[in-house]
């Protein structure tokens, strides 16, 4: 198992370089091309020379807009901010019934989603995999 390497940044929490990691059809991620890391609100641009020396010009924020709006990103000066919320999809979250043993008044359900235990596909998802 191949894993990312640790950057000593003062004010970036858990953030690695992403390099060497194999790639489909035998190539590499290239050393200091793919970082990630915690949230940025603890950066201090020009107070953290290790993060200053990776000349970073784009920061992606897979947080939601609750996340981002409690903890913002401090974003290194130059850099573009490309936010790609990876759990908004413009659709209301499906719902998940909580599962009941079937009871007198209620009987147990028959038919295909029977098969499928108490967790059977709802009929509207999200489209996430």
């Amino acid at each position: 198992m191949q894993h990312s390497h640790l950057v000593d940044s003062a004010t970036v929490a858990n953030l690695r370089d992403l390099g060497g990691i194999d790639l489909p059809g035998g190539a590499r991620v290239r050393p200091g091309l793919a970082l990630r890391s915690g949230q940025l609100d603890r950066l201090e641009p020009g107070g953290d020379p290790v993060f200053d020396a990776l000349g970073v010009r784009t920061v992606v924020d897979l947080r939601t807009a609750a996340e981002r709006a409690v903890f913002p990103d401090r974003v290194p000066g130059g850099a573009h901010l490309l936010v790609a919320d990876v759990l908004a999809d413009g659709r209301a979250p499906a719902r998940r019934r909580r599962w009941r043993p079937p009871s007198p008044t209620r009987p147990a359900r028959t038919g295909p989603s029977a098969a499928a235990g108490p967790w059977a596909p709802c009929a509207r998802t999200t489209g996430r995999s």
